[in-house]
């Protein structure tokens, strides 16, 4: 009785641990360090289910180095298949081949699935070597007390994934444009504030780009509002497949777009701004059924330290480059930077002639989207 309540108590500390955890990597580290207390003279694996629904990986592991659970096919475990707890050894029949794997004379393995509700997030599974004291008053008895023991901690587990995974969701929710999947604006203001701070402390440069869909209005005047928005999806598809890992995308508002660059100075932010409009104006574009090329944007640049001295100060240079780039004919890119201890506007690409093609499409987008399918 005294070894059980020992258990039970070390089982309540781990959910007291997990309880606090706001990741999956700290669900597993704690995991990893209560596991050894909870069942000991054990040998043990917890497997996450993989986002392909079809393998198992270990993320924490205690005891003997089961070699069988290096990397599982979710089809194989038993547990997983049918959402119940599984048992092998002792006076037990096995179904699941896997499991059998695991267990030889004098040994008892228990493989539990770690859920919760509907969703399905792993397996755990222990494999008991040998028992001393009062668990040893019967193996019925012993096997129905160990099974319940892996099925308790398995359930704590799957309620914490569950609960840290909807809280991951809501936050994601509460930062992201629903539209283009890009985060939103109120996220924005927090990231560049972050990065800001980081850029002064390492003393690095600190980029961004503003730029919006020329003559959106229009486009959405001829084609409607919901192929206005399967543009606007589509330029979000467009930057995260574009940029660089380290760049941050948003959508500021409407038409318009914020790219954060870390570590870029205006010169080299501008280059790749001026290399997303060019990518991005021979961008087949499907739109109803068909295709549209032609779209353009242009894009405002501005830094810290050349340029802008705050946050707020470095956005409101690259909206007014911005601007400068729209005054200036559009489908361009314009900086803002320091000359002489005052600021300038300063096109990176003038179009010319590109410009005038671009007035041709899209005063013919109707036929380009019939001709194109």
């Amino acid at each position: 009785m005294e070894e059980k309540n020992v258990i039970f108590e070390t089982i309540n500390q781990l959910n007291l641990t997990l309880m606090a955890t706001n990741a999956e990597e700290e669900i597993f580290r704690g995991f990893q360090i209560f596991a050894p207390r909870i069942f000991q003279e054990a040998d043990g694996t917890l497997m996450r289910l993989l986002e392909d629904v079809r393998t198992l990986k270990p993320v924490a592991m205690w005891g003997e180095s089961l070699d069988e659970c290096q990397f599982v096919n979710a089809q194989e475990c038993w547990a997983l298949r049918t959402g119940k707890v599984v048992q092998c050894g002792f006076q037990s029949e096995c179904l699941c081949s896997y499991l059998k794997k695991l267990v030889g004379q004098g040994y008892f393995g228990v493989c539990s699935p770690v859920i919760a509700g509907s969703k399905h997030f792993g397996v755990l599974t222990v494999r008991f070597r040998h028992f001393q004291g009062a668990l040893n008053s019967s193996y019925r008895r012993q096997e129905k007390f160990l099974s319940s023991v892996v099925s308790i901690v398995s359930l704590m587990v799957g309620s914490t994934l569950s609960n840290v995974s909807l809280r991951d969701q809501l936050k994601d929710m509460s930062i992201r444009d629903s539209l283009t999947g890009l985060f939103n604006r109120r996220f924005m203001q927090e990231t560049i504030n972050r990065e800001w701070h980081r850029a002064t402390r390492e003393n690095r440069p600190l980029s961004v780009i503003m730029f919006d869909i020329d003559r959106f209005k229009q486009f959405n005047d001829h084609y409607g509002h919901v192929a206005g928005d399967s543009l606007l999806q589509y330029l979000g598809t467009f930057l995260k497949k574009s940029i660089r890992a380290s760049d941050i995308p948003f959508r500021y508002g409407g038409e318009e777009f914020l790219i954060i660059l870390p570590g870029a100075d205006v010169d080299v932010a501008a280059i790749r701004a001026d290399s997303l409009r060019r990518s991005f104006s021979r961008t087949l574009i499907p739109i109803e059924g068909g295709y549209i090329e032609g779209i353009t944007f242009s894009a405002g640049v501005a830094a810290y330290p050349h340029g802008g001295k705050s946050p707020d100060e470095v956005i409101k240079l690259a909206d007014g480059a911005l601007y400068e780039a729209k005054k200036q004919g559009r489908n361009r890119v314009v900086k803002a930077v320091s000359r002489k201890g005052r600021i300038v506007f300063e096109v990176v690409s003038d179009t010319g002639v590109q410009e005038e093609t671009h007035d041709t499409v899209n005063n013919e987008r109707s036929q380009v989207v019939n001709k194109i399918q």
